[in-house]
C-alpha cells in the first residue's frame, strides 16, 4: 500500500513537471525535423540551453535561429509583395497552393511563366515543409503534363482521343490539376468559365423516397410470408439480408420512374462566388435538362450555362464589345 502511494506521489510530481512548460517555449515536431533534431517528438527552450547562445528562438515564427550570422526569418519561405506598399505578406498554405497550380498550369498549357525558377523552387520547397499533396504529381498527372507539353513542341505523345479519356479520368478521379474549381476570365472576351462537382449528397438523397417504399413492401411481404409458415425471423437480419435486393429496385424506380438519369451539380457562379447547383434530368416523366442547362445566379442574376458532360460553366461578363487589351489565356 506505501509502496503504491509513493509512486502515486512520484507520477504526479513527473506529471505537473512535464506540463510546467507552455507550448510557445516548444518547438513542432516538423520544426525539430526541418533543424535536423530527429530523436524528440518536442523541442523545449530548455533542452536546447547548452547550445549557448548560438542560436535564438523566435516564438512568432516557431523557428530556431543562428544569433551571429542574422538571417532574416522569412528569407527561405514564399511571400506575396504588395506593389503598391513594397511590402511582403504572409500566405496560407491554400493560397500557395493556388499559386502553385496556377503557375503549372500557365507554364504548361500556355508557355507563360508566372513565376521564375528561383521563386518557383522556394515556393515548392515551402509546400513540400507544409505537407502539402500537390508537390508531388501521379502517374497520370505526370503523363497528362507530358502530352500537354510535348503537343505545344508539335511532338505529340498522345493522339486526341487518348488525351480526352486522360483528362476525363483525371476529372473524375477530382485532380487539381486538370479539374479547377475556381473561375478563370478571358479578358479579350470577356467570357469566364469555372468547372462544377457532382454533389453527391443530393443525388443519393433523391432515392429517398424509393429506398422507403421498397424497404416497407420488402418487410411487409416476408413478415406474411413468415407468420403463413409460424417462423419468426430477427428485422435486423431480414434487413440486412435484404440490402442489396432493396438497392438495386430503389436505384431502378428512382432513375427509370421518379426521375430520369437525375444528376445534381453545385460549384460557384463565375461571376460573383456565390454557389449555386443545378439539376439534370427528368421528374416524373417531364423532360428536363438532360445535355445542358442554362439557369441564373441566385446572387447576381447572371446568366450561367453548364454542360453535363464536363460540369462546365461558362458566363459572358460584359455585352460591350471588349477593346484592346492583353489577353489572359488560361485553362479551359
Amino acid at each position: 500500500m506505501f509502496i503504491g502511494l509513493l509512486l502515486l506521489i512520484q507520477l504526479s510530481i513527473y506529471v505537473i513537471y512535464c506540463t510546467s512548460f507552455q507550448q510557445s517555449d516548444c518547438l513542432s515536431a516538423k520544426t525539430i525535423r526541418k533543424l535536423g533534431f530527429n530523436s524528440p517528438k518536442k523541442l523545449c527552450l530548455n533542452m536546447v540551453d547548452d547550445l549557448g547562445e548560438k542560436l535564438v528562438y523566435d516564438k512568432k515564427q516557431n523557428r530556431l535561429f543562428e544569433a551571429d550570422l542574422n538571417i532574416d526569418s522569412k528569407a527561405d519561405e514564399f511571400t506575396y509583395t504588395d506593389k503598391e506598399t513594397g511590402e511582403e505578406l504572409a500566405l496560407t498554405r491554400e493560397e500557395k497552393e493556388r499559386i502553385f497550380l496556377d503557375a503549372i498550369q500557365s507554364y504548361y498549357y500556355s508557355g507563360k511563366q508566372i513565376l521564375d525558377d528561383k521563386q518557383f523552387n522556394r515556393l515548392r520547397e515551402d509546400l513540400t515543409w507544409e505537407g502539402s499533396v500537390l508537390v508531388t504529381l501521379s502517374r497520370n498527372e505526370t503523363l497528362f503534363v507530358n502530352a500537354i507539353q510535348s503537343y505545344n513542341k508539335g511532338t505529340p505523345v498522345l493522339t486526341d482521343s487518348q488525351f480526352d479519356e486522360l483528362k476525363s479520368y483525371l476529372k473524375e478521379t477530382n485532380s487539381k490539376l486538370a479539374v479547377s474549381n475556381e473561375p478563370k476570365c478571358y479578358v479579350d472576351t470577356g467570357v469566364c468559365k469555372v468547372t462544377w462537382e457532382k454533389d453527391v449528397i443530393r443525388t443519393l438523397s433523391l432515392s429517398f423516397p424509393a429506398v422507403a417504399i421498397v424497404t416497407l413492401l420488402y418487410l411487409g411481404i416476408f413478415y406474411e410470408l413468415l407468420a403463413l409458415i409460424d417462423v419468426s425471423a430477427n428485422p435486423l437480419l431480414l434487413l440486412l439480408a435484404g440490402s442489396y435486393p432493396i438497392y438495386l429496385s430503389s436505384d431502378k424506380i428512382t432513375k427509370e420512374i421518379f426521375f430520369k438519369d437525375p444528376l445534381v451539380a453545385a460549384g460557384k457562379c463565375p461571376n460573383c462566388g456565390v454557389e449555386n447547383k443545378v439539376f439534370f434530368g427528368g421528374v416524373l416523366g417531364i423532360e428536363g435538362d438532360v445535355e445542358e442547362s442554362s439557369v441564373k445566379c441566385t446572387n447576381c442574376k447572371t446568366n450561367l450555362t453548364i454542360k453535363r458532360s464536363s460540369l462546365r460553366v461558362s458566363t459572358l461578363l460584359s455585352t460591350k464589345k471588349p477593346g484592346p487589351s492583353k489577353a489572359v489565356e488560361l485553362v479551359d
